[in-house]
């Protein structure tokens, strides 16, 4: 087999990704596969059609949610049939969680990478440009996304959002929402509206069908007004314990999205990365990409 490596030399802390760099080199020799090694270059977008992605069997991903989600989307929109594998070296690694996938790097996690089986997942698409594996919102969460400021995010890995939240969380208000799904319209007050194809920490959402396999994406609207009522809502849907009635958290699922507010200068965020866009219309591309996952 011969494998194409993808490395992101400045993704995450940059002592853990030069040791990963080099023992998943040492790895690679030693097993006598074959590979091409690409270090991406300090600029916004990569040459990824120089690299003849599409014939490869395989590409190995070294790097953060970026990263992968930058690959994932050339991958999608060229239509190609090249699986791609995670060694995460991010500072948040939302992706490599939701999907199980090792943090601390050994051989097994190596050979995973090299000869793991793949599973075919559905990917999201906003406006008909923007690719994303996990999900996007609108409102506060793109806030948070802004707030947690990059040094943070390379300190405290997915914590970063947690602190980033207590600083946000007074500053949280309720915005007039237009959705419509599958054609259907809703009004909501609330104070973010999310989009999620995948997404699951550490198991915290194993009650929630958050399933990127099953052609349609979860739209969570979170209501809530009352500072504690927010914080109590809060910690019932990260424990599987938000009933839609009373939590104030309400769940949708649809394959064609419309989100919609009157003001314009609401973020917006797709995997993380913030945006500016004059809306929000999300749609979901069923079985578009492999991923070697657990």
């Amino acid at each position: 087999m011969s494998v194409l490596v993808i490395h992101n030399p400045v993704s995450g802390r940059k002592r853990l990704i030069n040791n990963v760099g080099y023992n998943f080199k040492k790895y690679l020799e030693k097993k006598n596969v074959k590979y091409e090694w690409f270090e991406t270059l300090p600029q916004e977008c990569q040459p990824l059609s120089e690299l003849n992605i599409g014939n490869r069997e395989r590409v190995i991903v070294i790097g953060g949610d970026g990263t992968v989600g930058e690959i994932v989307s050339f991958i999608v929109k060229n239509k190609l049939k090249t699986k791609v594998a995670i060694i995460p070296t991010g500072s948040a690694n939302l992706i490599a969680v939701s999907l199980k996938l090792p943090l601390v790097f050994t051989n097994s996690g190596f050979k995973n990478a090299v000869e793991g089986t793949s599973k075919t997942f559905d990917v999201g698409i906003v406006n008909n440009e923007h690719i994303f594996i996990i999900g996007c919102g609108k409102g506060h969460d793109a806030m948070l996304i802004k707030t947690a400021k990059r040094s943070l995010k390379r300190r405290f890995g997915l914590l970063a959002y947690f602190f980033a939240f207590l600083r946000q969380i007074f500053h949280f208000r309720r915005l007039k929402y237009k959705i419509i799904v599958d054609e259907k319209i809703y009004k909501f007050k609330a104070r973010t509206v999310l989009v999620f194809n995948l997404l699951d920490i550490f198991g915290l959402l194993k009650n929630y069908s958050f399933d990127a396999h099953d052609g349609v994406l979860n739209i969570v609207i979170l209501q809530t007004s009352a500072f504690w009522s927010l914080m109590r809502t809060i910690a019932k849907f990260f424990t599987g314990n938000a009933e839609e009635k009373r939590s104030g958290v309400r769940l949708l699922q649809g394959k064609k999205i419309e989100i919609h507010t009157k003001q314009r200068d609401i973020p917006i965020e797709i995997d993380g990365e913030l945006m500016r866009l004059e809306s929000l219309r999300v749609e979901v591309i069923p079985m578009a990409v492999g991923i070697v996952s657990e």
